[in-house]
């Protein structure tokens, strides 16, 4: 029995491979052995928190989760918990956590320690790696609360090396705007977002509440910056209306960098009823889906039927496992089940709602074909299995050395032929360009043309 209790500290306490987008938990206690966190394959680890120091009396949490299940000390003895369902399983060892708790400090003098920069410095040596070493030491960190015992604590999750990954941008109320710019042949996608307060913080100024959102404010900021390469975004009454007077107002955006689309792309919504079918949400072939906000729960009284006795109902991290489910796949299933999320509201038929967009898969490489006027044609051609995405395209002129001849412009772009282009090729596993006034007329007399066509092989 005690060589089973040893191998499985000797599992939590050096290794915690997991194999799940869930959010996991790690935990390197000082004056322990290093702690080492894995994913598995080619996945790397997103760093969601991390912090040195410690923040109760009696750190309990002496594992990392190991299957989707970690490992706490309880008065009994170790507890297993299955994270992902929010269940507690069994005790496993009566009276064993004295001994191998080694973050516990029941007589800690400070549990409002955090070491500055701790979290930069752990997620600088995890973030997007597909492992790393957890040393809880003040070599690292330096001190912050001098004769207590500290530890590390992570929370991350495993996650695709190549991605969409969120940014966020701030602005502040009287501070001017902020632009946000995505890399050529790249858009903008606002997922979330908001103007009003919600920290004390984050910006200078009087604050009163910090619970204030301009209603409507999302759909402008979509407005404003979705589908464009950049944006400006300004925190001003003047565009959002005030939604807390005498307070200082701020923008928070998350927002995506993504591959530029056939054409603008748009929020859609799905829901699933508990107690009915699935939902299967699918984006087109060469598309994959961008959540934007979900939850299981209830919020309102008419989309699914059933018992209704609240309509301010949430499931905790329930936006985290829709997007774990769904996040730059093809197509996901949404489950409003109680098995997935758990019952935040008893005896209240739940519903599952996503905001999401189809957004170019990352992985979708643009080509760019040129065919020159007077010149032989030029044949766009995908590998067998694939078939053209026409993203965008042109018959004229912009740019002086691209194609040789007479220039009296760099400004021609024929009406019509993003059309032309798009029924010759959209579809096709290969298309022929023909760069010829005779099949798009001629939009500037003298000059010689070109076309440009950018798409993608699906």
């Amino acid at each position: 029995m005690l060589k089973f209790f040893l191998s499985l500290l000797a599992l939590v306490f050096t290794s915690a491979i997991v194999s799940s987008c869930d959010v996991q938990k790690a935990l390197a206690c000082e004056h322990s052995d290093d702690v080492n966190v894995s994913c598995p394959g080619d996945q790397v680890i997103d760093v969601i928190w991390a912090g040195y120091g410690r923040n109760d009396a009696q750190t309990n949490k002496i594992a990392g989760p190991v299957d989707h299940t970690w490992y706490e000390a309880g008065p009994t003895g170790l507890i297993a918990f299955n994270y992902r369902h929010r269940t507690k399983l069994k005790i496993i060892a009566a009276s064993f956590f004295l001994a191998v708790s080694r973050c516990g400090s029941e007589w800690a003098s400070n549990t409002d320690c955090l070491a500055d920069n701790s979290f930069d410095i752990i997620k600088g040596n995890c973030q997007d790696h597909n492992s790393c070493t957890l040393s809880a030491s003040n070599n690292v960190f330096g001190d912050p609360c001098y004769g207590v015992l500290k530890y590390i604590e992570m929370k991350y999750k495993c996650v695709d090396r190549h991605r969409y990954a969120p940014s966020e941008a701030v602005a502040c109320e009287h501070r001017g705007g902020v632009t946000v710019t995505c890399p050529d042949n790249e858009v903008v996608i606002v997922t979330q977002g908001f103007y009003g307060r919600d920290d004390h913080d984050t910006c200078p100024g009087n604050v009163f509440t910090t619970d204030c959102h301009a209603e409507g404010s999302l759909d402008i900021l979509r407005q404003t910056c979705n589908n464009h390469q950049s944006c400006v975004i300004s925190a001003s009454n003047s565009i959002f209306g005030d939604p807390c007077v005498y307070t200082n107002k701020l923008i928070k955006m998350e927002y995506y960098c993504v591959k530029k689309a056939t054409q603008d792309i748009h929020v859609q919504k799905a829901l699933a009823c508990e107690h009915h079918d699935d939902v299967t949400v699918t984006c087109p072939r060469g598309d994959v889906i961008l959540p934007a906000y979900g939850f299981y729960g209830r919020d309102e009284a008419q989309s699914c039927p059933g018992n209704v006795f609240t309509t301010d109902c949430l499931a905790e991290n329930s936006d985290d496992i829709i997007k774990c489910n769904c996040m730059n796949q093809n197509s996901c299933v949404l489950q409003a089940s109680n098995e997935v999320f758990g019952d935040p509201c008893v005896s209240t038929n739940k519903l599952l709602k996503l905001d999401y967009f189809c957004v170019p898969d990352y992985r979708n490489e643009l080509h760019l074909d040129v065919a020159c006027e007077h010149h032989a044609s030029v044949t766009a051609q995908c590998p067998a299995n694939k078939i053209i995405q026409v993203v965008d395209g042109f018959y004229g002129r912009d740019d002086q050395t691209t194609c040789p001849g007479n220039v009296f412009t760099t400004d021609c772009v024929g009406d019509g032929t993003l059309d032309v282009l798009k029924e010759n090729c959209d579809g096709e596993n290969s298309c022929v360009l023909s760069a010829s006034n005779s099949i798009f007329g001629d939009p500037c007399p003298r000059t010689n043309k070109l076309i440009k066509l950018f798409y993608y092989c699906i």
